[in-house]
């Protein structure tokens, strides 16, 4: 939530039980378990064309907080994904990752999956007992994709995922700056609000490259344009 906000995403905060045809990308950062029609509502968006963030230690329980008897994520689940958990440990401050920008660092949990021809492997474990096991896996399902993280990657590398994962925003903004277009109730563009949310000055970019500066914690409510 935090590197999305950073990256000038306001993101829906979303109950389990809600509706998701309206978004493109949903992020699980840590679900432990997900009800029948929970999971089934999310494996219908992946399959319509929808992007699953799943992140670490979801899925890991049943609702009633005990673990899957027949695989870390359930059997079907699992094979839906594609994958088998084959690991799972902490990093015990040994482990790291190899990416295609080189050795990061990792946080949380490790989960290591084997996987599958259609599965893609982004990032692989380097190092400790789980080197070379997949660390985050893109599973391909139906129309759409789940991408699964078994552990947290640093927070360099979750920014990359985020740029190519969601649409840049019309206005870019240093981080701590929010910038949100508005609309009217008919959905015609009407200016947009920008947040500094930090208490040292910051500055926005306009879409025509131009660069504006915005007080701490200040507050500009643009109507009509710039």
């Amino acid at each position: 939530h935090r590197l999305l906000l950073e990256q000038g995403v306001v993101p829906d905060v979303i109950m389990p039980g809600a509706t998701v045809t309206n978004y493109q990308v949903i992020f699980s950062p840590y679900t432990p378990a997900f009800d029948d029609a929970t999971l089934k509502r999310l494996e219908n968006f992946v399959e319509q064309g929808g992007t699953w963030v799943l992140g670490p230690l979801s899925g890991c329980r049943t609702m009633e907080a005990t673990a899957h008897r027949r695989a870390g994520y359930g059997l079907d689940f699992e094979n839906w994904l594609g994958i088998h958990l084959r690991h799972r440990l902490p990093p015990g401050g040994v482990t790291k990752l190899a990416t295609s920008q080189g050795i990061v660092g990792c946080r949380w949990w490790c989960d290591a999956y084997q996987t599958k021809p259609a599965q893609t492997v982004l990032v692989k474990y380097a190092g400790g007992p789980l080197d070379g096991f997949a660390a985050v896996v893109e599973c391909p399902v139906a129309k759409g994709r789940v991408i699964l993280l078994g552990t947290q990657p640093d927070d360099p590398w979750l920014r990359r995922l985020i740029q190519k994962l969601v649409p840049s925003p019309g206005v870019t903004a240093d981080a701590g700056v929010l910038a949100v277009e508005r609309v009217t109730a008919a959905g015609k563009p009407a200016g947009s609000i920008v947040v500094n949310t930090r208490s040292t000055a910051k500055s926005f970019r306009l879409p025509d490259g131009t660069s504006h500066q915005i007080n701490g914690y200040g507050v500009i409510l643009n109507r009509n344009g710039w």
